[in-house]
């Protein structure tokens, strides 16, 4: 008896763990990229930019020092938003990740084997 034989995975299973890890990839790698935005000081809203990326010069930007406070608002209205959302993001992309490479690594014990993708074609023109 081979290892094959020993160990298998249930078809609906696997097509489960497919949809759940990919889901969580995608929504995990799209919070990481996707702008946030805020209500910053004076009730403005304030372009954070990316969990992935981090603040844009533009939140920090003060050039003779004439916003010191409405700037240190803002960037703290940010570093907040943005480490709630990393917070969860990281390890839910993290998670997707690591299940898509299990569930891929488990396919080859899928037992009985799909067969839609080795049947013959049947013709549909006479």
């Amino acid at each position: 008896m081979t290892d094959r034989a020993k160990f298998s995975v249930n078809p609906y299973l696997h097509t489960a763990l497919v949809l759940l890890f990919a889901s969580t990839l995608f929504i995990g790698g799209t919070c990481l990229l996707t702008t946030v935005e805020v209500t910053g000081a004076r009730g403005a809203e304030v372009a954070c930019g990316s969990p992935a990326t981090g603040l844009p010069g533009s939140v920090t930007y003060d050039p003779h020092d004439r916003r010191t406070a409405e700037v240190a608002e803002n960037v703290a209205a940010c570093e907040s938003a943005l480490g709630a959302r990393r917070a969860w993001a990281w390890p839910a992309t993290l998670l997707g990740l690591v299940g898509s490479l299990l569930v891929l690594f488990l396919g080859r014990w899928v037992r009985p084997e799909p067969r839609w993708w080795t049947e013959e074609v049947k013709a549909v023109h006479r």
